[in-house]
């Protein structure tokens, strides 16, 4: 049987930020980004993602926010785009190959830090090498910051000094066609962390 695709839109909600309050309908519609990932060969039942929010310091707060805001990207758009998520702040879950199996992707929504041991590791690059999908979300990019093997999933790491604190922006938006980005003004001032 032919692996598969997951499409998720992200959704951003205001960014750190804004934590807690409610964003603009409007441009939480613009920020709409559509992302394919690949599932796992012979899926045949309803597509399911793990979100995964450890983290090695306490919890963010945008962390619930985010696990709803994919929950509810899950439950929307066309039918054969529709998923149902797990969320777990249980690190376990990287060794029980069975149960990770019967996810077509996984979300870390971490808050970063050093959350996984080296046999919980082992079962996410396994699950990885067999076909499943993955997408690192915000302080992702800083999660299991000693590991050769999680900077190559995730391509790159921010340098160690980059800015922690909260800055405000503007964005100047280059590629008008691209759907991500097509209904964004030309310049988005934007509060955020900027890696």
């Amino acid at each position: 049987m032919a692996a598969g695709a997951l499409t998720v839109s992200l959704l951003s909600a205001g960014g750190p930020a804004n934590a807690g309050t409610s964003p603009d309908r409007d441009l939480v519609e613009k920020m709409a980004t559509t992302l394919s990932l690949p599932s796992p060969p012979g899926a045949k039942n309803q597509v399911k993602v793990l979100v995964f929010h450890a983290s090695a310091g306490d919890e963010a707060p945008y962390t619930d926010a985010g696990i709803a805001a994919i929950e509810k990207i899950g439950q929307t758009g066309p039918e054969a785009g529709r998923f149902t998520t797990v969320a777990t702040a249980n690190p376990n879950v990287f060794t029980n190959g069975k149960r990770l199996g019967s996810f077509h992707a996984v979300v870390f929504l971490t808050g970063g830090g050093d959350v996984l041991d080296p046999e919980q590791e082992a079962g996410l690059e396994a699950y990885m090498e067999a076909g499943g999908g993955f997408l690192g979300i915000h302080d992702a990019a800083r999660t299991e910051p000693y590991s050769d093997w999680f900077t190559g999933l995730i391509g790159a790491r921010p340098a160690a000094n980059s800015p922690t604190a909260v800055q405000r922006a503007t964005v100047e938006v280059g590629d008008r066609l691209h759907p991500a980005t097509k209904n964004l003004p030309l310049e988005w001032k934007r509060p955020d962390k900027w890696l």
